[in-house]
Order: C-alpha cells, then sequence, then structure tokens
C-alpha cells in the first residue's frame, strides 16, 4: 500500500508533461468575448478562417444541439456528437468526418472520447472547460501524425482564472487573438438591466 501511494503522484506527473508536450506542437490563441456573442463569433471565423476539419467543443448536450443547429441554419454544415446520439449514429458522424466528407464537428467531452481522426485541423474551446486537463484531451485532438495544430479559446469575462490554470499546467502562455472585423452584438435587455441595477447599488 505504502508503495502505491509514493507511486501514484509520479504516474500523474508523468501523464501531464506528456499532455504539455503534445500541447506544445499547437498554436493556441485565445478570444476575448461576451456570452451572448459566442456563436456569432464561432460562425464568423468558421467563414472568415475557412479551416479545414474543425472540432467544436461545447460543456453540454444542450449547448452542442443549440450551435449545431445555429450554424445550420447560417448555412454553415456541421454535424452533432453528443451522449443522446445512439452508437450507430455516433458512427456514422465519425465515419463521415474521418472519410473528409465533414468540415465541422460539434462535440462534448463525453462524445468525444476515442475519436482518433488524423486530419483535425483545429479544436475550437466554445465553452472553457473548468478542468484545465479536459482542455488537453480537447487540444490534443489536433496535431496528429506530425501536423501542427491550431487551438482558439473562447474566454468570457469571468474565465480569466480558468485561463490562466491552463497555461500553468500546460507551461506555454495562449496569446490573444484580436478579431477587429467581428463586430459584437447589443448587450441582452436582461443582462443591460443588471448592470444598471449593479451601478446604482454601487452609487447609492
Amino acid at each position: 500500500r505504502l508503495a502505491r501511494r509514493h507511486m501514484k503522484p509520479d504516474a500523474e506527473k508523468i501523464l501531464t508533461v506528456s499532455g504539455s508536450l503534445t500541447v506544445s506542437l499547437v498554436d493556441q490563441k485565445y478570444l476575448a468575448v461576451e456570452p451572448w456573442d459566442k456563436r456569432a463569433l464561432l460562425l464568423h471565423l468558421l467563414r472568415h478562417e475557412e479551416p479545414d476539419t474543425t472540432l467544436v467543443f461545447c460543456k453540454t448536450k444542450a449547448t452542442v444541439r443549440k450551435v449545431t443547429e445555429y450554424l445550420k441554419r447560417h448555412n454553415m454544415p456541421a454535424k452533432e456528437i453528443h451522449g443522446d446520439l445512439h452508437q450507430k449514429q455516433r458512427n456514422k458522424v465519425i465515419e463521415s468526418l474521418r472519410s473528409g466528407k465533414l468540415d465541422v464537428l460539434v462535440a462534448s467531452d463525453l462524445a468525444a472520447r476515442g475519436l482518433d481522426v488524423d486530419h483535425i485541423s483545429h479544436v475550437i474551446n466554445y465553452d472553457l472547460p473548468e478542468d484545465p486537463d479536459i482542455y488537453i484531451h480537447r487540444v490534443g485532438r489536433t496535431a496528429r501524425a506530425g501536423r501542427r495544430g491550431i487551438a482558439w479559446a473562447f474566454v468570457t469575462p469571468e474565465e480569466g482564472q480558468r485561463l490562466t490554470n491552463i497555461e500553468k499546467l500546460t507551461g506555454v502562455l495562449i496569446e490573444k487573438m484580436e478579431y477587429p472585423d467581428f463586430k459584437p452584438g447589443p448587450v441582452p435587455q436582461d443582462v443591460a438591466d443588471l448592470r444598471q441595477r449593479d451601478d446604482m447599488r454601487q452609487k447609492a
């Protein structure tokens, strides 16, 4: 028992270093964005950057569905993969990705386990994960078979600490990606009302 206890931290260190080495092969950038502008920013990136094969990671199944529907409504072919799909449906989606017939796959973390496709050029963290290890697993989906990869992370104003934690674990400084061509949308009314109430409280 004592031997096992002593071995466990070393094993964790080896996994972390391995993950960091994988991530170092990826060109990583982050984009500052308000939560309500995420879908529009994603569509803008896909249209203007024209990445080859893109994997978009979302936190929940509901977000995966909403993002996929949004892209389709705006004539951006995309498919989804999440835990509610039957295995047969998942296999069909993965096969279309492997064969090069699919350019954009929106995924949950659980559904993307075991997804091994060499030609994924871009990984987009639509939702930044709380656990930095999950970020490493996501980004590791690109930069396969000797190729370099690109990873973009959407970071909302409340998520600065998450980004810092990821940088600490990976040992990589993730630079900000400026995108002046993208015009943010209006602040939603409920958010504007909340901010106004907070301002009034501070002045009182």
